[in-house]
């Protein structure tokens, strides 16, 4: 062992942060079920939907994880993959008057997928009985058709192409199981997203229609002020402190 400053033995190099080494120390439900498929890869997805869902597996409320899609070619999917999915939330704010800071440590992302590499990955999920909910955030241009969307494509080029085809698949493993339904959770910044999701969707054979219908869409409308969020009158703009640490920074109040 060598010796350190003022002859006192050198501390053991510090593991690399990884999934086994964050289960083991936080006690993470790696088992848990992936109950979320996640449209985004983000900033505000992972700080936001990803952060609240950690907090309440933390809590002991919800036991589940997300799998991630990157819906375009380009993203951050392989950069998650290459860190287990884990990453750092700072929180910062203003508390009684002083600018307080708070690091939390995200886990809950089980895997991320691009379609467009590896489609038949994506189109796995669908089988997964405990899928429950899709969040997605694909910008406000993220909803929309494209005239490649076809059953065959792989993957169909547009969000709600890529959704269709992830509806009939689940239709399909699960023989129209109404209990296999999904919570369909827009979180992109248009008006009515929920209706606007299900517009472009809509196939023009009813029988496909009929098929991926059994699921459920919520509005959501994230307003422009609070995804501007500010600290000390400047935009608290993500960051990333490396390549191997994905870190989103977040205006608000510390827990």
């Amino acid at each position: 062992m060598s010796a350190g400053a003022g002859g006192a033995p050198a501390a053991p190099p510090l593991p690399a942060l990884d999934g086994r080494l964050v289960a083991e120390a936080t006690r993470a439900g790696t088992a848990w079920p992936e109950r979320v498929l996640q449209f985004g890869e983000g900033n505000f997805l992972r700080a936001f939907v990803d952060w609240m869902l950690q907090r309440m597996n933390d809590a002991g409320v919800f036991g589940g994880r997300a799998v991630v899609v990157q819906p375009i070619p380009t993203g951050a999917a392989e950069r998650l993959t290459a860190q287990d999915g884990h990453y750092t939330v700072i929180l910062r704010g203003l508390v009684e008057g002083r600018i307080e800071e708070s690091r939390e440590l995200v886990s809950v992302i089980s895997r991320a997928v691009d379609p467009h590499r590896d489609f038949d990955a994506f189109l796995a999920c669908a089988a997964e009985r405990a899928l429950r909910f899709v969040v997605s955030n694909t910008t406000e241009a993220g909803i929309r058709r494209d005239p490649g969307d076809r059953p065959d494509a792989r993957p169909a080029p547009s969000f709600p192409g890529k959704l269709t085809q992830l509806l009939l698949a689940r239709f399909r493993a699960w023989g129209g199981d109404p209990a296999t339904g999904l919570v369909m959770l827009p979180c992109e910044l248009i008006e009515d997203n929920g209706a606007a999701l299900r517009t472009p969707g809509r196939c023009k054979r009813r029988r496909l229609r009929d098929r991926t219908n059994r699921s459920e869409r919520i509005e959501r409308l994230v307003r422009d002020n609070d995804a501007r969020a500010r600290v000390g009158g400047e935009r608290a703009q993500p960051t990333r402190k490396s390549a191997r640490s994905l870190t989103a920074v977040i205006a608000g109040r510390p827990r």
